[in-house]
């Protein structure tokens, strides 16, 4: 019997914001969601309503008020998307399951690695622009306050490095450098005339080994991507020892000031990043549509 894949993501009008060339919200996940639907074939729905019992769905993560629209699901199978540690959904209200998760390698049984924090590469083309006007530009909240710290450490606007910030976060002044949040394709303009950008997550990330797709934003606008040392505890995309890791703001500040003073290793850096990209979207388009439909649609 040939099942109907369906994805679903409760609060949201999906089928709409599926509808538009790029992605015009306030949160970059909807290429993960995207990814699902151009990709695996999965039709977007607004409602339980829309889902038959034999049906598969996936489900993407979503605030408490939204968790009552999914009790009582009717389907044969359910599938979590977890692109957001604090937004997962109580596994007593969706039975049995697995989830779809961003971490390489998971602790729990009936989570699995979907490597769709890489999914922006397939929708996205790659900045090549050679005159850059800010040298660090970051957008993102501090996720109640759970980013608080990393935002003193590298983000503080008065670092001299620190070009924009664009957060709803309230804990910094308001000055010339912080601006009101942006939607998504237009922080990506920007960060195209930006030459560094600084990956920080929350601390439950960096205990998991969560991966993000901020570190592919940066590769794709042609930034040189750092991270704080503590992301991908795994090494499953950087190295132990890589450069790009830097452990607080004065080690950042050295090394975009190396990199300033020696344009070759730079470009090399930005030379990696690029065969990382035409690496990853080939993975992308075959082998993990390929891994992702077996995970799915094992045992039906």
């Amino acid at each position: 019997m040939v099942r109907t894949l369906k994805i679903w993501k409760p609060g949201s009008d999906l089928v709409s914001l599926l509808s538009h060339d790029g992605d015009t919200t306030h949160f970059g996940g909807l290429s993960e969601l995207r990814y699902f639907a151009d990709y695996l074939r999965a039709v977007p729905v607004n409602s339980a309503s829309d889902i038959m019992s034999d049906d598969v769905v996936l489900i993407s993560n979503c605030g408490p008020q939204f968790h009552y629209q999914v009790r009582g699901l009717k389907a044969t199978k359910v599938i979590q998307i977890v692109s957001d540690l604090n937004l997962t959904i109580p596994d007593e209200l969706l039975g049995n399951h697995i989830k779809l998760c961003q971490i390489p390698q998971p602790k729990v049984d009936n989570w699995h690695y979907s490597s769709v924090e890489k999914s922006v590469l397939l929708f996205r083309k790659q900045s090549d622009n050679d005159r850059r006007q800010y040298t660090l530009v970051y957008g993102g909240g501090a996720r109640n306050g759970n980013r608080n710290e990393q935002y003193k450490e590298f983000l503080d606007p008065s670092r001299e490095y620190v070009s924009l910030l664009f957060t709803s976060s309230e804990i910094f002044p308001e000055s010339a450098k912080v601006k009101d949040k942006v939607s998504f394709n237009e922080l990506q303009k920007v960060y195209s005339e930006t030459k560094y950008g600084i990956v920080i997550s929350d601390p439950q990330y960096y205990d998991a080994g969560m991966l993000t797709q901020r570190y592919w934003e940066y590769c794709l606008n042609g930034m040189i991507a750092f991270v704080d040392n503590e992301y991908d505890k795994f090494c499953a995309v950087i190295g132990r020892d890589d450069f790009i890791r830097v452990k607080d703001s004065k080690e950042l500040q050295e090394k975009i000031d190396y990199l300033e003073m020696h344009p070759f290793d730079r470009d090399k850096i930005l030379s990696r990043q690029r065969g990382m990209i035409e690496n990853e979207i080939e993975f992308m388009r075959d082998g993990n549509v390929t891994l992702l439909k077996n995970l799915i649609f094992k045992f039906l």
